[in-house]
């Protein structure tokens, strides 16, 4: 008899072998008997491979399929359409996730059917500027989010790294849009867009880890010229980046006027308020970017002590 599954985590990943070997023991350990872990690989050449392939033959990893593929995109919604759990949680190879957080996700979705999406807080931890390697607790998608639930917004964004969907609720959903880089863009603003039914944990269930092999890093250019194609797809142009006034949905004559004035604030090297509200937490003090482990065992410490400090509240 097919035992039933409540949680497939979907992974996929391209020549992160280092990163892989730290951060798939993790999950393989925290994966329940009602859950399974699903692995889709580009066609990675740096052993990767050989590597899921030797955990699938154990029985560690649950699916397993290696191509070459058109993308993130194009990997995750294989992924998607191979998971056979009631819920889907989206992880990835290079970031760090609280499995306890997650669970506390997975029992209310289990708990509130009528529920499409969960989405999260986040904390960021960015290797690949000069400055010293320091976590940073952003909250600003959560009061959007609640702008959002309130009807203030037409449409928000979250992170895409925390989303925690029901397969039952992909043909309303979606898949991810093959034709973005930055593939939580455009999915998150839709899917607010359709007026999914969308929950929210205020804590943070992964810390994001900006590395040089990110795709935020490897897709800059590429990461603004989307956002401004979702804006007028979607009516969506945040003009946080130059003061706190939401005028959201803008129409097409604000979003144009809105988007040159971001040019020009730019260009004169004015200085723009940083909307984050980020907070910071010095957990990070002392140690090498290169040594991805310990960052990892601090990460997970950090989320530990924070499940502990704050009570999570599910916005609903």
């Amino acid at each position: 008899m097919q035992k039933e599954i409540n949680l497939s985590y979907i992974l996929t990943t391209f020549n992160k072998l280092q990163y892989l070997k730290v951060t798939l023991p993790f999950l393989i350990k925290a994966c329940k008997e009602d859950e399974e872990i699903v692995v889709v690989d580009g066609g990675s050449k740096d052993g990767t491979v050989e590597y899921l392939n030797l955990l699938f033959q154990n029985n560690e990893i649950h699916q397993f399929i290696s191509a070459p593929d058109k993308g993130e995109a194009h990997g995750t919604n294989k992924a998607l359409l191979m998971a056979k759990g009631e819920l889907i949680k989206i992880i990835s190879d290079d970031d760090i996730y609280s499995f306890e957080a997650t669970d506390g996700c997975k029992k209310f979705m289990l708990e509130n059917r009528e529920y499409d999406l969960m989405a999260s807080n986040i904390i960021q931890v960015n290797l690949s500027s000069n400055e010293k390697v320091k976590a940073v607790f952003i909250k600003n998608n959560e009061r959007d989010f609640e702008d959002w639930k309130n009807g203030k917004r037409a449409n928000t964004f979250f992170c895409g790294l925390s989303l925690m969907m029901r397969r039952s609720s992909l043909p309303l959903l979606g898949l991810f849009n093959t034709y973005f880089k930055m593939i939580d863009i455009e999915y998150c603003v839709r899917v607010t867009s359709i007026k999914a039914k969308i929950a929210y944990s205020t804590n943070p269930v992964v810390i994001s880890i900006i590395n040089d092999n990110s795709n935020s890093t490897l897709f800059t250019s590429a990461y603004e010229k989307e956002y401004i194609k979702v804006s007028f797809a979607y009516e969506y142009f945040n003009n946080y980046l130059i003061n706190y006034n939401y005028h959201n949905p803008y129409s097409i004559k604000d979003s144009v006027t809105n988007f040159f004035k971001l040019l020009k604030n730019r260009t004169s090297k004015q200085k723009i308020v940083n909307a984050n509200y980020p907070i910071s937490i010095n957990e990070f003090d002392n140690i090498e970017k290169s040594n991805y482990e310990e960052i990892y065992l601090r990460g997970l410490q950090l989320m530990t002590d924070f499940s502990k400090k704050y009570k999570t509240v599910f916005i609903r």
